[in-house]
């Protein structure tokens, strides 16, 4: 919900949203992106959403954190907004990626609580 939400506003200062979408979002509506090259719909949920249930998906099957199973689950398919995937594609498989995150990683390593438990 937070991420689909928080997809209208994606780097936009705070008075940014206030001049493109005439006030405070105050509901789900159509995204104004003129910073990004994707066209977004209503309530989308972006990257990292997808690679969330990804690593999820991989640490239920594996039954632990397999990074070359999670790897392999992200190049078998284009991940709408995540302007890494043609790099991670192009190292050359999963064992060839590297350890560079961006400010996504701490929502994408919410699943490994399925295995770790407080």
């Amino acid at each position: 919900m937070g991420d689909a939400l928080g997809k209208l506003t994606e780097g936009y200062w705070p008075r940014e949203i206030a001049q493109t979408y005439g006030g405070p979002i105050t509901n789900f509506c159509k995204p104004i992106q003129p910073r990004s090259r994707w066209e977004w719909a209503h309530a989308e949920v972006t990257d990292d959403t997808h690679v969330t249930l990804l690593v999820a998906e991989s640490i239920l099957e594996m039954g632990k954190v397999d990074r070359l199973d999670i790897a392999r689950r992200i190049l078998e398919k284009p991940i709408k907004g995540w302007p890494d995937w043609d790099e991670f594609r192009a190292a050359g498989g999963p064992e060839q990626v590297g350890h560079r995150t961006g400010n996504g990683a701490p929502m994408r390593i919410s699943p490994v609580g399925i295995i770790d438990s407080p």
